[in-house]
């Protein structure tokens, strides 16, 4: 009896000693970081250059946005912002990459896309390193519609065309999309079962490699977006069979929505920035508003316009709750499909 009752004390002692270890971890990591905040002098942040990790090959829409953008961030932090580059399974290595190779300083900027990580939080739950918790959006700046494209010689020269052509040779040709689960891969999806056809979908690691494929003539159709197509629109290197949206873009104003040709289908890339959670709020402010600023400078207004981007700039409220709403319109939409 007497032994039993020795063991569990013992027990509880040992209980009570790793219950303190966890509490003295905590506390050190809560003073660690409040002494952080408290010694930085934030009249001078960013003291040092600021990367923004690109879920994505060099060349590609993602890269375009953020090149154009980084000229104009750069004049309102007063910093050298440099792009680094994590490619792989739709901005997950991204994210990866930030959450265990990264300080929450106010340093690292991550790109934010919709539907992208409400995507990963469903197909790749399992796999992912980051959680929904450890993203802390901070401001939208561009909306890129969805559309469908051909090369230039292409047979197909409109929407009804290609579906035809697909109704009478089913998984006969090839579309290709950037990753499984972005924004592209959805519409294009939604399009093969809205009008009940079928083709071999190919999805690449971004969409510099979709237009490879498109303009070497390695796949039929691509469904990209209109900002990362505007270049070979121009140029006359492909053609633009339908925009996956409710009006026409005022850049493609000749292009034909899906919704005018009977599809109820949109869909687009929202793109933003956000810290990894445990950043402190002084840097989170500042940023938010140099992201503003830069957002909303005339000059950053006409390029996106030159361009063929849509800029939707969102605050940190109005791009959190943004978000957060797409998680749940993404889970529906995929219990759709």
């Amino acid at each position: 009896m007497l032994k039993n009752v020795i063991k569990e004390v013992m027990m509880l002692n040992k209980k009570l000693l790793l219950g303190l270890i966890i509490l003295s971890i905590i506390l050190c990591f809560c003073i660690t970081n409040f002494s952080f905040a408290a010694d930085v002098d934030w009249s001078k942040y960013p003291e040092k250059n600021v990367n923004i990790i690109v879920g994505s090959n060099p060349g590609g829409s993602d890269d375009l946005i953020v090149q154009t953008f980084i000229p104009f961030l750069e004049k309102y932090l007063g910093t050298n912002v440099v792009s680094v580059y994590k490619p792989g399974a739709g901005g997950v290595a991204a994210w990866a990459y930030i959450v265990n190779n990264t300080k929450p300083d106010g340093h690292t900027l991550g790109m934010a896309k919709a539907p992208h990580l409400a995507a990963a939080e469903i197909l790749r739950k399992e796999e992912k390193e980051h959680k929904w918790e450890d993203i802390v959006p901070l401001y939208s700046v561009i909306i890129d519609p969805n559309i469908l494209i051909v090369k230039v010689d292409s047979p197909f020269n409109t929407l009804d065309d290609y579906v035809q052509y697909c109704k009478d040779n089913p998984r006969v040709l090839t579309l290709s999309t950037a990753t499984v689960g972005g924004d592209d891969w959805i519409v294009a999806s939604l399009l093969l079962k809205a009008a009940e056809i079928e083709c071999i979908i190919v999805p690449f690691l971004s969409d510099s490699f979709v237009r490879q494929s498109l303009l070497g003539g390695h796949i039929a159709s691509s469904v990209m977006n209109v900002g990362g197509t505007m270049g070979m629109i121009r140029d006359g290197s492909a053609k633009a069979l339908a925009v996956f949206s409710n009006k026409r873009s005022e850049f493609l104003p000749d292009v034909p929505t899906t919704v005018e040709l009977g599809y109820n289908i949109t869909g687009g890339s929202l793109r933003g920035f956000a810290f990894k959670s445990g950043t402190p709020i002084e840097a989170v402010k500042i940023m938010e508003k140099a992201l503003h600023d830069a957002t909303n400078d005339p000059a950053f207004l006409r390029k996106a316009k030159e361009i063929g981007f849509d800029v939707i700039p969102m605050n940190k409220e109005e791009f959190t709750k943004y978000l957060n709403s797409n998680l749940e319109d993404v889970k529906l939409l995929f219990e759709k499909l």
